[in-house]
């Protein structure tokens, strides 16, 4: 039996591409996103490379908490079961700060960071009852350090990345991995599925269809955190992510660590 996956904002960009690179892998997938059409045209490509490949596709809005648990609950009946969760919706195009945009800002945070928190719980409670599964949460170099016109959209991927360290150390214990992806700058459409930020003065790095997904994948399983930057110092500053993540299942390992008094310096 395939192994299946779930992903949001699979209409486009880094969506679409784990969509295709999975369904090559041989994987079996539920996608959805806001976009219908988009999402069909998805399924229409996949069955064009591979007929016999299984794609169910849902419209979704992720900032509707009550569907996603819908969504997900949905995926494990019609494959069977779920074995990977991708949180990966998000919007970008940040207003400058001062500028009275917070309209755009709400929703920002809502789908980035609260829709990610909504696909990740209800991702854990399905991962439960089934007895395992993998949780992906999509996150970004620009949660690591806050770029300029891009004050909410780092805000809400830094809110992703930490609260992913949070889930990682509360399911320790259990047979749930939560891996962190914090892509660097990846040229994918500007508009809603998942967009990293344009940058004055960056170039755009990789394209998702191509760099992204496969660099993602073929790390995917080897640590909790994988930056996708292309340039080691960002590597560098993502790091702190999977520091974290590792004090704190050391702690659960020797819980007597928690109350060990210092030893005095005297």
């Amino acid at each position: 039996m395939a192994k299946t996956v779930f992903i949001t904002g699979a209409s486009s960009g880094i969506g679409r591409a784990l969509a295709l690179e999975l369904a090559g892998r041989g994987y079996d997938l539920f996608l959805t996103a806001r976009r219908l059409d988009m999402l069909e045209q998805v399924r229409t490509d996949i069955a064009a490379a591979d007929p016999a490949r299984r794609v169910e596709v849902r419209q979704l809005d992720v900032t509707d908490d009550a569907d996603v648990a819908t969504a997900i609950a949905e995926a494990a009946e019609k494959l069977g079961r779920c074995d990977i969760v991708v949180a990966n919706a998000g919007v970008g195009n940040s207003p400058r700060v001062g500028e009275g945009g917070m309209e755009r800002n709400r929703l920002i945070v809502e789908t980035n960071l609260i829709g990610a928190m909504a696909t990740i719980d209800a991702a854990v409670a399905l991962f439960r009852r089934q007895g395992g599964g993998q949780i992906v949460g999509i996150a970004s170099v620009a949660g690591v350090r806050g770029l300029p016109g891009s004050a909410s959209y780092s805000a809400s991927k830094a809110g992703v990345a930490v609260y992913l360290e949070s889930v990682r150390a509360e399911t320790y214990r259990e047979p749930i991995t939560v891996t962190t992806i914090a892509p660097g700058y990846i040229d994918t459409p500007d508009q809603p599925g998942h967009e990293e930020p344009a940058v004055p003065g960056r170039r755009r790095e990789g394209r998702a269809d191509h760099c992204g997904s496969d660099r993602a994948w073929r790390r995917i399983r080897d640590r909790p955190t994988v930056s996708l930057d292309r340039g080691e110092a960002a590597a560098a500053r993502a790091s702190h992510f999977v520091a974290g993540a590792e004090r704190a299942a050391a702690r659960l390992r020797d819980p007597g660590r928690l109350s060990t008094p210092r030893k005095s310096s005297r």
